[in-house]
């Protein structure tokens, strides 16, 4: 799964006595009428796909969810697993071949106006408006 927003909140890495280590951070999407706000966390050698962040960036977050039990209580964690910046040139990567796709588009369109153009001079340089 993904979700994009903006980084809200970078909590600080965690680090527990048996070696395992996580670090939350807090996504805020806009979700309309009202914002949410999506707590996640990154766990041992995931922790560093967050460093180059800083609160108010856009950016992409790959998870999974992961649910557990524990004494009869449930309980669910989002972890992530990749973070990318939402900015447009690294959003899209099919942005630049749309762009290419466009623009020979636009190329051919322009030489079929240009011949369209020609054989209706040609047709009527005889005087006669029937194209044929």
């Amino acid at each position: 799964m993904k979700l994009t927003g903006s980084l809200h909140l970078l909590g600080d890495t965690q680090t527990f006595n048996s070696g395992f280590t996580k670090r939350e951070f807090v996504v805020k999407v806009d979700d309309g009428k009202f914002d949410q706000f999506i707590k996640l966390e990154l766990v041992k050698d995931r922790i560093k796909e967050i460093d180059e962040a800083k609160v108010g960036d856009e950016i992409t977050v790959h998870f999974n969810i992961r649910g557990r039990e524990h004494d009869g209580r449930f309980f669910n964690n989002l972890v992530a697993w990749r973070i990318e910046s939402a900015s447009p040139a690294t959003n899209d990567p099919g942005e630049a071949y749309r762009a290419k796709v466009a623009a020979a588009y636009k190329a051919s369109a322009a030489v079929v106006k240009e011949a369209s153009a020609a054989v209706l001079d040609a047709s009527t340089a005889d005087g006669d408006e029937i194209p044929f």
